[in-house]
């Protein structure tokens, strides 16, 4: 498929069309991802090394598959891999390649169903806490009321976080999230630190 448009700027003002020496195909990028566009400028240029305009541009891709062109120069990504699309004029032609690329798969979302354990007592020595859900990667943090704490991939449905016993030393509710590298995070579970002096019924209340 051969596509014609026009290029250029007027050559000169003697009244003699100059015949097209070079073209030259210049692109905003060398490449583009699936299902997106760009649009190739031709110049043409006489022996003088004057911009031609007025005229016919002859546009093809050597893979239609993977990159079609059109008669303005723009050029739509259809599947991933490698063309080379070529600007052709008065038996001058110009190509340039570009690569094709799919479409970028988006990040997970995490959501945490479960903490194990979901509480620890005050003054403990620290705690490794097991994160059960789903949309973990490896970037993959646990935060700590809002602060990153040491994550580590346990499975595609576990992380697990590492908590000091910095982090335990006074009682109350911790909020544990999970956030991932594209910026999403999961909701929010309670993590419990109990006082060292409790109620019996409460400890009781706790025991797994």
């Amino acid at each position: 498929l051969v596509l014609v448009g026009m290029a250029g700027c007027e050559d000169s003002s003697t009244g003699i069309l100059e015949p097209v020496a070079t073209v030259v195909l210049t692109s905003p990028s060398s490449s583009l991802v699936v299902g997106d566009s760009l649009v190739l400028l031709a110049t043409l240029r006489g022996a003088s090394g004057r911009p031609l305009s007025g005229r016919p541009v002859a546009w093809t891709s050597s893979d239609t598959t993977v990159a079609t062109v059109g008669a303005t120069g723009r050029v739509r990504g259809r599947k991933p891999g490698v063309a080379t699309i070529q600007a052709a004029s008065e038996g001058r032609s110009g190509s340039i390649v570009l690569a094709v690329n799919a479409q970028p798969v988006p990040a997970p979302t995490p959501a945490v169903t479960a903490l194990v354990p979901a509480h620890a007592f005050q003054g403990a020595d620290g705690v490794s806490i097991i994160l059960v859900g789903q949309g973990f990667d490896h970037t993959s943090t646990v935060y700590w009321n809002g602060s990153p704490r040491p994550t580590h991939r346990a499975g595609s449905q576990e992380i697990q976080a590492i908590i000091p016993d910095t982090d335990l030393v006074d009682a109350g509710t911790i909020q544990i999230e999970v956030v991932n590298s594209n910026g999403s995070r999961s909701t929010a579970l309670a993590f419990t630190i109990i006082p060292r002096m409790v109620p019996v019924n409460m400890k009781l209340a706790l025991s797994p």
